[in-house]
């Protein structure tokens, strides 16, 4: 299996909540954010978002097998990532005349 660094990967694409979030209820949960951000774009730019995109959050755990500390001279410290269900959104979309990005 051939494993790709991850700016080589391509980037996903979804067409829905619920595909993205892998689950109706975690969608459901969320589609008052992205409904939001989609209604401000609109109202601050005149037009809705070409695109969504998403950063999920996720947050590192550092620490050795006794304490956890910011330590640069521990040599056995230990970093674990674990995903978190907080995300950045930022909507974006072509400028009519140029084709440059508004980004909210």
């Amino acid at each position: 299996m051939t494993v790709l660094p991850a700016a080589d990967a391509p980037i996903p694409i979804f067409t829905t909540l619920q595909e993205l979030y892998g689950s109706l209820m975690i969608a459901a949960k969320h589609a008052g954010r992205w409904n939001e951000l989609v209604t401000e774009f609109e109202t601050k730019f005149g037009c809705k978002p070409t695109y969504i995109a998403r950063a999920p959050g996720r947050v590192n755990l550092i620490g050795t097998t006794s304490h956890s500390r910011y330590n640069v001279n521990a040599m056995l410290a230990h970093v674990t990532q674990l995903p978190i269900e907080h995300d950045i959104l930022i909507a974006c979309a072509p400028r009519s005349a140029v084709h440059h990005f508004r980004v909210f």
